[in-house]
């Protein structure tokens, strides 16, 4: 009996390490802006267990799944949104990567987080959040 959906044919996988890529993948900061880490910290603190991954290293060990901390090129630490908010979502209490999020919302108005901004004092961390 033939499938009821159609089957992707197979691909040769590329050459890499998939260890190496899924740390970049939890780890590395791709957006060029965020939060200063200091201002996040004192409004979100860690992230409850159930929303860390394995495999994250230095500040992002207690940021929850969707959230990368890095230092920007001009040298702020910042926390910005990773490309887990859309690509990791939840099956039996657990994060997977790479499971696509169906249950975010994202027609919220987003403005009251902005609010916090106005906290930032420091010049070169004003410059880091736009």
């Amino acid at each position: 009996m033939p499938p009821l959906y159609p089957v992707a044919p197979a691909e040769t996988q590329r050459a890499g390490d998939p260890q190496k890529g899924y740390a970049a993948l939890v780890n590395n900061g791709y957006v060029s802006c965020g939060v200063p880490y200091d201002l996040y910290k004192q409004f979100f603190g860690g992230a409850p267990e159930s929303e860390r991954l394995p495999g994250r290293t230095g500040k992002n060990v207690d940021i929850t799944y969707w959230q990368t901390a890095f230092t920007t090129q001009s040298g702020v630490e910042v926390v910005s949104a990773n490309c887990l908010t859309c690509h990791a979502g939840w099956i039996n209490g657990k994060v997977i990567v790479g499971l696509g999020d169906s249950a975010r919302d994202y027609t919220q108005d987003q403005g009251a987080f902005s609010q916090a901004c106005g906290f930032v004092t420091d010049q070169k961390e004003k410059a880091a959040k736009a």
